[in-house]
């Protein structure tokens, strides 16, 4: 029997993510001490097989997209969501990934998380737990929602900004 190696955690660096933080005002360099990385799909897949990982889950990396301004924020989510699923429909056996969410608005994170799970194939959603005030009880309802979905719910510890 063959056991497949998942790696549940990996942060696709697109051009999307890029712009969306520059359109946002956010400096990852200001928010968490260092610059965003060079990533393509290409050299991960290498990377993978070097590794032997058999399927990656990707989830943007910090700093979260929540500037105050939630039609910025719920606009960057869907681009950067939409970037990922390219990578993902390029990929398929190797690639699979989890949403990106507009918190602290609920109701935006889970009308994201749901057009991402019926429309783009994502498997779940990261959850930041500090992008602003974002709440246990927002976390909360946004996991309810999901379990709808059978969603993966990766929880991400944040400083506050």
């Amino acid at each position: 029997m063959h056991i497949k190696k998942v790696d549940f955690h990996a942060h696709p660096v697109t051009d999307a993510f890029r712009q969306t933080k520059a359109d946002l005002g956010i400096d990852p360099i200001a928010e968490d001490g260092f610059p965003l990385p060079e990533w393509n799909a290409e050299v991960h897949i290498e990377y993978m097989e070097n590794a032997g990982i058999d399927y990656t889950f990707l989830s943007v990396p910090t700093p979260h997209i929540y500037n105050g301004d939630t039609r910025k924020a719920s606009l960057a989510a869907k681009e950067i969501n939409l970037s990922v699923t390219r990578i993902c429909q390029n990929y398929p056996n190797q690639f699979g990934f989890v949403a990106c969410v507009p918190l602290p608005r609920v109701k935006d994170a889970i009308e994201e998380l749901r057009y991402a799970m019926d429309e783009l194939g994502t498997v779940g959603v990261k959850l930041a737990t500090n992008p602003e005030p974002v709440t246990m009880n927002m976390l909360m309802m946004v996991a309810e929602d999901s379990h709808i979905f059978s969603a993966v719910i990766i929880l991400i510890p944040l400083p506050m900004r």
